[in-house]
């Protein structure tokens, strides 16, 4: 491997972000993503031309389209990739030019005030009105319509929006790995009680050491500041939630709520009974943004496309294509690196809205999460265990039922173990031929190495199947999960309902529990239009776009096969039951028309 064919990255700890996994950066195929990106922008139109139900809003009545998008509505992401994609053909070196200028880019684009008569620049004016986000294009506002009281009431009525807080979560997690969910233990109650201060209740307690406290920790995003883009402000709020399990029905209720801004400026502590019932609705909507950035950024980038492009990098740089180990990653590790370069060089126009408005505010919260994160922390049974979610704590009926998505997870991960234990004990005769295999043992020290790879964690050394088999099932399994992604239940009915997921507060202010927000002020700290628009451009060019490979070959589970040998051959055949497993995952999530080929086979978007 001599350094024009290697794979490089980007020097992030130059200035000083050290615990983030390796970004790497390859113009190698960048074009063709850059291409093939363009062309979904192109795909995602009928869903953007299908918003033609009409609202009146600030007492101005338009199409959603216009509210979303603006009266006359372009597309600044086939702008920003007309741009990209002039570059790479004339000038590719100056691509590596632009991502090196996100290292140091501090500010927005664009923080010039927008006319505040701009339809995109609105509050709404009722809670029903979230529902302009669904389109008409295959019928999903029809499909969904009759939600819309139930979603809206969330902002409306103190109790459903309290009992439908943690069912949203549970059972919508899926694109977001919403797994952050820890019971409270005995050990963990004195930072609990020190943080809540003089709001904390004895009562709270009792229910620790009976097992029924939960908690929904993102103190992280203390260290994110809020920012202001297009004259708008943005701001992830700092949340603590702490929920009470019934141990009947084992349904989980919140009832108290932490609030703060970065470095716990402003910070408030909302009870339900003692808050004020609209601050209360305030503290949901809260908890809830923080929930949806941790999902986005956390649960899906970092855990999803960080420390897989890493490993995918390291893999490309030590594995000859002839080795077993490539032809078991290769088919899956396309497309990754160089959609994350793009997701760097378009930030402004491809990236949800979020506070984190820049490439390098993003880099610094992966940076954040990654301090003494190990490769292994992000497996689903283990961080299960960490947070001590056990299966009898959500299960009434069936498995998981109360914690639908985890049941989704595990499914995937046996599946992918499975799978892969099939490819190791076939490929290595036994323990010394992984310890013996130089260019495998090359790939992990590279992934270790905080040069290369930065990745803690790893085994050291790797000298057995037991301990290989555990590396690639994370590795193969963060591939697949993501897939989940692309599937319609990820983005309708449910997280396109904005006010379900909001992606940032619009409004840094934090009110005091003791006071009274009508409805319409309620709803000034949510996404405006222009807000919702950019969520849902995020989510469609998801939902409606077709994968470049899909998991499932068209031609069926005995096409494409990675291995040699035909489909008899035993490698071949783990691989064919690795897709039968994920095509009843599909028929279980969309029951009614489940879309066999739209989960894909690499991470591309």
């Amino acid at each position: 491997m001599n350094f024009f064919s290697k794979i490089h990255h980007l020097p992030l700890d130059w200035i000083g972000l050290e615990n983030i996994p390796a970004v790497p950066v390859e113009l190698d195929g960048l074009l063709d993503s850059a291409l093939k990106l363009y062309e979904r922008t192109r795909e995602i139109q009928p869903a953007k031309q299908g918003l033609t139900n009409r609202y009146t809003l600030n007492a101005t009545t338009a199409t959603s389209l216009e509210f979303l998008y603006g009266q006359k509505p372009g597309d600044g992401l086939q702008g920003a990739l007309d741009e990209v994609i002039a570059n790479l053909k004339h000038d590719p070196a100056g691509i590596i030019a632009a991502l090196r200028k996100t290292l140091t880019q501090d500010d927005p684009k664009d923080n010039v005030p927008r006319d505040l008569s701009s339809l995109q620049g609105l509050s709404l004016d009722d809670p029903t009105q979230w529902s302009m986000a669904w389109t008409n294009f295959q019928d999903i506002y029809a499909k969904s319509e009759h939600l819309v009281p139930d979603y809206a009431a969330t902002l409306t009525d103190v109790d459903a929006a309290t009992r439908s807080f943690w069912p949203t979560i549970a059972d919508n997690g899926l694109a977001y790995n919403l797994l952050m969910l820890k019971k409270i233990g005995v050990s963990d109650l004195a930072d609990v009680r020190k943080h809540f201060a003089e709001a904390w209740s004895a009562d709270w307690e009792a229910l620790a050491t009976a097992g029924s406290l939960f908690a929904i920790d993102l103190r992280i995003f203390s260290s994110v500041d809020p920012a202001t883009v297009n004259g708008y402000q943005r701001f992830t709020p700092s949340t603590l939630t702490l929920l009470r399990q019934d141990p009947r029905t084992k349904d989980l209720t919140p009832f108290a709520i932490s609030v703060s801004g970065r470095n716990t400026a402003g910070g408030q502590r909302y009870v339900r009974g003692t808050a004020t019932d609209s601050t209360w609705l305030y503290a949901l909507q809260a908890a809830k943004t923080s929930v949806t950035v941790y999902g986005i950024w956390l649960g899906h980038v970092y855990h999803w496309h960080i420390v897989t492009a890493s490993m995918q990098m390291t893999m490309y740089n030590n594995i000859d294509e002839d080795h077993v180990l490539y032809k078991l990653i290769a088919p899956q590790a396309n497309y990754l690196v160089q959609f994350d370069e793009l997701l760097l060089l378009l930030w402004s126009s491809i990236a949800p809205p979020t506070s984190p408005s820049t490439a390098r505010s993003f880099l610094e919260l992966m940076n954040t999460f990654a301090f003494q994160r190990t490769y292994f922390d992000d497996d689903p049974v283990n961080t299960l265990e960490r947070n001590n979610i056990t299966q009898a704590d959500f299960t009434v009926n069936t498995p998981w039922d109360k914690y639908p998505v985890v049941a989704t997870f595990l499914t995937l991960w046996q599946a992918t173990s499975a799978y892969i234990k099939v490819v190791v004990d076939q490929s290595f005769a036994d323990d010394a031929a992984v310890a013996t295999d130089k260019q495998l043992q090359a790939w992990m020290a590279d992934a270790a190495d905080s040069g290369e790879g930065n990745i803690r964690g790893l085994p050291k050394p790797i000298d057995s199947r037991q301990k290989l088999q555990d590396v690639l099932t994370s590795l193969i399994y963060r591939i697949t999960a993501h897939g989940g992604s692309r599937m319609r239940p990820s983005a309708y009915p449910v997280q396109s309902f904005v006010a379900n997921f909001p992606p940032c507060l619009q409004r840094t202010h934090i009110p005091s529990p003791a006071d009274t927000l009508s409805t319409t002020q309620l709803l000034e700290f949510l996404p405006k239009t222009g807000t919702i628009g950019e969520m849902m451009t995020f989510y469609n060019i998801f939902i409606f776009s077709k994968p470049y490979v899909p998991f499932i070959p068209k031609a069926g589970v005995t096409a494409d096969l990675f291995f040699p040998g035909g489909p008899d051959a035993p490698r071949n055949r783990a691989l064919i039951g690795f897709r039968e497993v994920l095509m009843t995952t599909i028929e279980g999530l969309e029951s009614d028309a489940p879309q066999i080929n739209q989960w894909p086979l690499n991470i591309e978007t």
